[in-house]
């Protein structure tokens, strides 16, 4: 029973590790440049909107430029998506 606590406490000190390094990188996620790009399925990836500061600006930046983009579209619709415009540990452009 003993090694059975000290193993479940084990585990339950990873998980606590993992969901502080989980927020943790959210918290640099979040206030880093994001861009939206543009996806048509027939012709794939095109223009980017952007810099947004940060994830949530350009979560509805995207929301916004896809309703737009596909308003009365008689063609399939275009789909966005946000990407993070640096990889952590760099600060260059991608």
């Amino acid at each position: 029973m003993q090694n059975a606590n000290q193993s479940w406490g084990s585990m339950m000190r990873l998980v606590s590790v993992l969901d502080e390094l989980d927020a943790a990188a959210l918290r640099e996620d979040e206030n880093a440049p994001h861009v939206v790009v543009v996806i048509d399925d027939e012709l794939g990836a095109g223009p980017a909107a952007g810099p947004f500061d940060g994830a949530v600006p350009a979560l509805v930046a995207a929301e916004r430029l896809q309703a737009a983009l596909n308003t009365a579209r008689a063609d399939p619709p275009v789909r966005t998506q946000v990407v993070r415009l640096f990889t952590p540990g760099r600060r260059t452009a991608i």
